[in-house]
């Protein structure tokens, strides 16, 4: 395979292109599609990650649209009598690895266990209790 050589420049300028109706794999689908014209939901789109809530606010659209995808594919599945679908069965475990994920990012880490064994269980009773 050739290696290309692209300049900073050239980087710079595909990564900052917008999504364009021409290119677009569903433009004769889409009821927003316009000849020479940027992408309507790029547009709608704008993800803003300058403090913790609008992290949160993002990942929990992120989780929204999943679980509309898992219950767009169990409808599917139930249609096509009712037979598992890994496809279904993967994205739910994803949503959950996902769920799992967002709650360690904006948990404080903070915890208290306590953990008692034997016949003096009676002590924390005693600790715990108001005088």
């Amino acid at each position: 395979m050739d290696n290309l050589q692209i300049s900073s420049n050239e980087i710079d300028l595909r990564l900052s292109s917008p999504r364009m109706c021409d290119n677009c794999v569903i433009m004769d689908k889409c009821p927003y599609a316009r000849a020479g014209s940027e992408c309507y939901f790029s547009k709608m789109q704008k993800i803003a990650l300058k403090e913790k809530n609008d992290l949160l606010q993002g990942l929990t659209g992120v989780l929204e649209m999943q679980l509309e995808r898992i219950y767009h594919l169990y409808n599917l599945e139930k249609v096509d009598g009712g037979y598992p679908n890994s496809d279904l069965s993967d994205l739910i475990q994803q949503f959950f690895m996902n769920v799992k994920k967002m709650k360690d990012i904006f948990s404080d880490g903070a915890s208290f266990t306590i953990t008692a064994t034997g016949s003096g269980t009676n002590i924390l009773k005693e600790l715990f209790s108001k005088k």
